[in-house]
């Protein structure tokens, strides 16, 4: 039976809300979902946009410059490979969503103490900033992208009658009209710019959430790795006689356990052996079917 949580939406990351404007993330609800099938057709709306002013400009009007040809291929293959990216994410968003729920159930029903819980919040913490990073380096990036042709224009120096001739598009175009009149070229030149972020967005946001499960299934395999050591150190505790108090100890001889306690009697360390490899074996089965659980995330 699906359900959410808290440590559901903990586990998607801070990208999760940048993936359901743009309708990658398939929600809950019918009302929801027709505005997640809107979000989506636009955010694919914008990509195909910019692979289709990159190939009208390669086979209507091919351009001499060697930089506007590398430019307009680039953008037509990235463009293409970011449409297949987004579309096969939304495609296998039930599949994903599974996963997510696999986790959680894992990381809820896998869990020793707060040590646990530390070492997978470290790795969230380290995810979060891996997202971030990539958002300071994206960001600058595009804004640079849009802003780049309007500087080249201001910097170059024309003469007069070869003003028109200069204006430049984030993304090279050929329409029938033309593309440097009023409010034409205004009107492409922010579509073009907003296309550009959405794509990069888009592109990005799928790629962090890949990164942010490998990571959580790498915490899963070091809680794991810690529940399995700490395997080796178990503490036996008997009781001793009446007015004694509580002693223990351990000693490993030949590979069997014997307690040193003050007048206990055989049966008490009998009692107390069976009651440590009961609790051995219980934490190994627990380990063994842990171990599956990332064995299914995994695949």
């Amino acid at each position: 039976m699906e359900h959410h949580s808290a440590d559901s939406d903990s586990l998607l990351g801070p990208g999760a809300t940048l993936r359901r404007l743009m309708g990658l993330w398939q929600p809950r609800g019918r009302a929801a979902r027709v505005l997640n099938r809107l979000l989506a057709g636009m955010t694919l709306t914008c990509i195909t946009f910019l692979v289709l002013c990159a190939s009208l400009k390669l086979y209507m009007d091919p351009p001499e410059d060697l930089e506007q040809i590398a430019l307009c291929t680039l953008v037509a293959t990235v463009g293409a490979g970011f449409i297949i990216r987004a579309v096969l994410f939304m495609a296998q968003g039930g599949t994903l969503r599974q996963t997510l729920r696999l986790l959680e159930d894992t990381r809820l029903q896998f869990c020793n103490g707060d040590n646990n819980d530390l070492k997978r919040r470290r790795y969230q913490t380290l995810s979060n900033n891996i997202y971030y990073c990539c958002q300071m380096v994206a960001v600058p990036a595009v804004t640079a992208w849009a802003v780049c042709p309007l500087l080249s224009r201001i910097v170059t120096k024309t003469d007069q009658e070869e003003m028109g001739a200069q204006w430049q598009l984030p993304v090279p175009v050929w329409l029938p009209a033309d593309i440097y009149a009023s409010p034409t070229f205004e009107f492409l030149y922010v579509v073009q710019s907003f296309c550009v972020l959405v794509a990069t967005e888009s592109c990005l946001s799928i790629d962090i959430f890949f990164v942010r499960m490998m990571l959580m299934v790498a915490a899963e395999l070091e809680v794991l790795n810690d529940n399995l050591c700490a395997m080796e150190h178990i503490h036996f505790q008997s009781l001793t006689t009446e007015g004694e108090g509580l002693i223990s100890g351990r000693k490993r001889k030949d590979r069997q356990l014997s307690l040193f306690t003050s007048g206990q009697s055989l049966g008490e360390q009998t009692l107390t052996e069976k009651a440590a490899h009961e609790w051995l074996h219980q934490q190994l089965v627990k380990n063994v079917l842990h171990h599956q659980a990332i064995l299914r995330l995994a695949v």
